[in-house]
């Protein structure tokens, strides 16, 4: 039986972090025939009572039966929502998935093989009711796992990338040599270990994840309401934000633009000139659509973002009130950027797109219609070779504690029995 803290093939010492089911709406979504078909049941009780009543014991066996039968199916629709779990350890995600007595399906990944993660609103209910479909996409053979319809994937998103990242600062530790590695050292006379500077695009600084199995902290009434419009995004003083050119919010404003304006135009004119105030509703509307027009495009515009840290590459795309797609993945799994600005105008202002070809199966990243691409080619590829030299020389100092480790147990051994303490710090 699978609860929120323990389940079949828990490994030792491993802790439940999150413990999701798909959103009731999905529920209420396959639902939706058994619901229909009641209503259509009582809607025709309604409208046809006289002629059902003369059907006596035949009616009520009619009800019993279709009752029955409505019952056994939300039974059973409940028991395969209720058996749908995707459940996030401090070492694994895992999915699975049960049909009672006829099917069952279990997925995993490892988090410390996580390359990005993706995050979409399908539709404006979705973005209204907080949940969606968080993709995690894996170096493993599985390719990805899916967690469907989840509540607050933007919460669940960035749990699963500190645990990753937790999960890959454990497998690839970063910190002090070892006791014997020191001694070791200073016994052949080497010089001091070097610092292992900023930490590794592959296992960025995160606090301690406690454990906190389902939980996930509710909105407030403002971040609800900031949620619809804008994209939430957590960002350092060091952190590179773009947005697309200014090119692109003047062609999206265009049309509303031209509305908003010709609609005070109108009323100017209709007021001052000809004393048409009853048909000042006309140019009144216009601008009242053509406002709100401009404003939702500027918004759309804004909520469009491309963001680099030191560890990061994220791309945000967000309609107001409609959709969200939030994708974020590790800097070294970009492999090649290369940018394109294909027609005269993008020359002339000097914007264009930016392609970024990661590891993962999903394709890479593109950076639409931002200004500046070859400094932001740049950027990435200066970011990405200081995490490759980050993570390059965490590697060289733990490959060089284990050696000196290993001369240290040696030389430990090679001693005479009466020889029991370790070399000297000046000593050869």
């Amino acid at each position: 039986m699978i609860n929120v803290t323990r389940f079949s093939g828990q490994q030792d010492g491993e802790q439940v972090h999150l413990f999701l089911r798909r959103h009731p709406a999905s529920l209420l979504w396959n639902l939706r025939y058994v619901i229909l078909l009641f209503l259509a049941y009582v809607l025709a009780l309604l409208l046809f009572s006289d002629l059902l009543a003369s059907m006596g014991g035949m009616l009520a066996a009619l009800s019993l039966g279709l009752a029955v039968a409505l019952a056994l199916a939300t039974l059973w629709i409940y028991a395969v929502w209720y058996y749908d779990v995707y459940i996030v350890t401090d070492r694994r995600l895992l999915d699975f998935a049960r049909k009672p007595l006829i099917y069952e399906r279990r997925d995993e990944a490892q988090l410390n093989k996580v390359q990005d993660i993706r995050v979409d609103y399908p539709n404006p209910l979705a973005l209204l009711l907080d949940f969606g479909n968080v993709r995690v996409q894996t170096a493993g053979s599985r390719g990805s796992i899916v967690c469907s319809m989840v509540p607050r994937p933007r919460q669940v998103q960035a749990r699963i990338l500190r645990l990753a990242a937790a999960a890959q600062q454990r497998s690839s530790p970063v910190g002090a040599e070892p006791p014997e590695a020191e001694q070791m050292r200073q016994y052949l006379g080497l010089s001091p270990s070097p610092s292992p500077g900023p930490a590794p695009a592959s296992a960025p600084a995160v606090a301690p994840v406690p454990p906190n199995a389902g939980s996930l902290r509710p909105l407030t009434l403002r971040g609800y309401v900031h949620a619809l419009l804008r994209p939430h995004l957590e960002l350092r003083a060091q952190d590179r934000v773009w947005r697309k050119h200014w090119w692109v919010l003047m062609r999206a404003t265009a049309i509303s633009g031209s509305l908003f304006n010709v609609g005070i135009i109108l009323g100017l004119v209709m007021l001052w000139k000809l004393g048409l105030v009853p048909w000042l509703v006309v140019p009144a509307a216009m601008v009242l659509v053509g406002g709100i027009w401009n404003l939702w495009n500027l918004l759309d515009w804004q909520n469009d973002l491309y963001v680099l840290t030191d560890d990061r590459i994220i791309d945000i795309e967000k309609v107001p009130f409609i959709s969200e797609d939030r994708r974020e993945a590790r800097l070294q799994q970009i492999q090649d950027v290369h940018y394109v600005m294909p027609r005269f105008v993008n020359r002339a202002l000097d914007f264009g797109d930016v392609e970024v070809e990661t590891a993962g199966r999903d394709g890479g990243f593109t950076f639409k219609s931002v200004p500046h691409p070859r400094d932001v080619q740049a950027e990435i590829f200066q970011r990405v070779e200081q995490a490759r030299r980050a993570a390059s020389l965490a590697d060289r100092q733990r490959q060089e504690s284990d050696v000196l480790g290993v001369l240290y147990r040696y030389h430990q051994a090679a001693q005479a029995p009466s020889e029991t303490t370790p070399p000297s710090s000046g000593g050869g």
